[in-house]
């Protein structure tokens, strides 16, 4: 595992009860359904010593199916930060009503195809498959719906945006995920990204460990007090260090285990 912004080989020293916050799909889940037992394994030791997170892009139902039953009752992170759950309990940022009307004539304007979520529901419209809606409400827990009858956006993948339609949409002032190997966008409201929900549920900059791959946690290994990035990805240039899917699960052992004493629940 090369070492990156901190320049050392060596484990870092853990402080007892440090956060972990594990991304999903990329991270520890690599088929889209489930998680490999063995990293299940290892997240589930890791939290005899530190607390854990899963921060997604996924909203938190369809984060909910792909969570072994040991893990299921852990905090959450879903939609880029505009989701979050904590003992049961689920907080939704949302796009203004003006930026709603805007991305709508957006989509309108340059017949773009859509996937929005709201708090629970969700609408979509699209002319080709797309590898992403394969885990859209995989246990069917919510309804497909048209998007004029969704109670509010809060979160937006566009399909297929052009270099125009980026810029009328970098105006607006929302988050902005560009994932190039899927041809799309993800938006997320105004200020809101993985990192800004971390603190919505008191974890504060600097005192966590994140496990990442992609764009959508470059503002997270910014502000973790120590960073890994699974596979190769731009973003792994921020982290302190890099590794393949097969070391995933050694990685969380050698980090999590360099403390004092365990957690006491």
């Amino acid at each position: 595992m090369p070492a990156r912004k901190g320049g050392a080989d060596q484990v870092p020293q853990m402080d007892q009860g440090m956060p972990f916050v594990f991304d999903v799909d990329g991270t520890t889940c690599f088929n889209g359904t489930q998680m490999p037992p063995e990293i299940v394994e290892a997240i589930t030791r890791c939290r005899a010593w530190h607390p854990i997170l899963f921060a997604s892009a996924r909203p938190i139902r369809d984060l909910i199916p792909v969570l072994p039953t040991e893990l299921a009752d852990v905090p959450l992170i879903g939609g880029n930060g505009a989701f979050t759950r904590s003992d049961g309990h689920i907080e939704v940022t949302q796009f203004s009503d003006s930026v709603r009307r805007s991305i709508n004539d957006i989509i309108d304007r340059y017949e773009l195809e859509y996937l929005i979520d709201s708090s629970w529901d969700y609408s979509f419209h699209v002319t080709q498959e797309r590898e992403i809606l394969e885990r859209v409400d995989q246990a069917g827990l919510a309804n497909r719906v048209a998007r004029e009858e969704l109670p509010e956006y809060a979160k937006v993948v566009l399909f297929g945006a052009g270099d125009v339609a980026l810029t009328e949409l970098a105006k607006l002032g929302v988050t902005i995920n560009i994932h190039q190997s899927e041809d799309l966008v993800d938006l997320s409201p105004t200020a809101v990204d993985k990192a800004t929900a971390l603190l919505a549920l008191n974890i504060p900059t600097g005192e966590y460990v994140a496990f990442g791959n992609d764009q959508n946690d470059l503002r997270m290994f910014e502000n973790a007090a120590y960073s890994v990035c699974v596979g190769t990805s731009e973003v792994g240039k921020l982290a302190d260090r890099v590794i393949t899917r097969a070391d995933v699960g050694t990685a969380i052992d050698a980090l999590s285990s360099n403390v004092a004493a365990p957690v006491v629940s």
